[in-house]
């Protein structure tokens, strides 16, 4: 077996890079308005979302290259927090444009779901625990998030996805809250309880 773990919705551990950071321009979209380069500001808005980084590639006559956005299939990664930000606070965008950026924001960088892909080969159920250390509580070793069965042929070989939620990672702590904590996960996929192909990462709340 395989083990992938895919983001699919921009994970807290890694939104460091966009709150942490600031362009020189303060954005790239008011960096062209500044520039009246309108053109360029209108390639920024493809699929209605603003790029979070702006390649200039002189390699290739100064072509430029518009990175992490839907279309971005150089990173894989689709949104960046900080152009988002910076264009409604210096009102860059419509009001259209604002709530839609907002949306977007709620729906991709708040309580990222992580998705785990695995290709799977002469085994027909496969299991997902995952183990959280570093808890105000003591958690259970591992629990069971996730459990998938399907046939498959001898010899061949499939894909099997499972899915984690922000409320599956929450539990009540010693707040008697019942949310998600700055925790160390690791997951475990196998047939069993006992499997030992495992990532980890880390939540940065």
């Amino acid at each position: 077996m395989r083990l992938y773990i895919v983001y699919t919705q921009c994970p807290t551990a890694f939104q460091g890079a966009a709150w942490g950071t600031r362009d020189v321009s303060q954005g790239p979209l008011e960096l062209f308005m500044s520039m009246q380069e309108y053109t360029k500001t209108r390639d920024l808005l493809k699929n209605d979302t603003i790029a979070g980084f702006i390649h200039f590639d002189r390699a290739e006559n100064g072509e430029v290259k518009y990175l992490l956005q839907p279309a971005d299939k150089k990173t894989g990664i689709k949104y960046r927090l900080l152009p988002a930000s910076r264009s409604i606070i210096s009102e860059a965008f419509s009001l259209e444009m604002e709530h839609s950026h907002i949306a977007v924001l709620k729906e991709r960088l708040v309580n990222p779901d992580i998705e785990v892909a695995l290709d799977v080969r002469n085994i027909s159920a496969v299991e997902m625990h995952i183990s959280q250390t570093g808890t105000s509580t003591t958690r259970l070793k591992r629990e069971l998030k996730g459990f998938a069965k399907q046939f498959i042929a001898a010899g061949e070989e499939t894909k099997v996805r499972f899915t984690i939620t922000a409320d599956e990672l929450a539990f009540y702590g010693v707040n008697e809250r019942f949310e998600q904590e700055d925790t160390r996960i690791s997951i475990f996929i196998g047939k069993d309880s006992n499997a030992k192909l495992s990532t980890s990462l880390h939540t940065d709340l």
